[in-house]
């Protein structure tokens, strides 16, 4: 199932359930996610990189690497 959810939109996943994100604009986004009950939050920091200004550069192949390796010891399927 697809939904397209605009700004201010909630969208609601029941735990366990594949799913994803994509911008199809040309302009920026931002998604706050909450988690609960804790700890998968861990996966984006271990995962992540810290938030900069302006658009965010693609990732290189050592991050992508990183990232792999993060979401299996957190079960995260990619």
């Amino acid at each position: 199932t697809r939904t397209h959810a605009g700004t201010g939109d909630v969208v609601c996943l029941p735990r366990g359930i594949p799913h994803g994100f994509h911008n199809l604009t040309d302009q920026p986004a931002a998604m706050l996610c909450l988690l609960t009950p804790g700890g998968g939050e861990q996966f984006f920091i271990e995962a992540g990189r810290a938030p900069g200004s302006g658009e965010a550069p693609k990732p290189d192949p050592d991050e992508i690497r990183r990232i792999l390796a993060t979401a299996a010891r957190y079960k995260v399927e990619m």
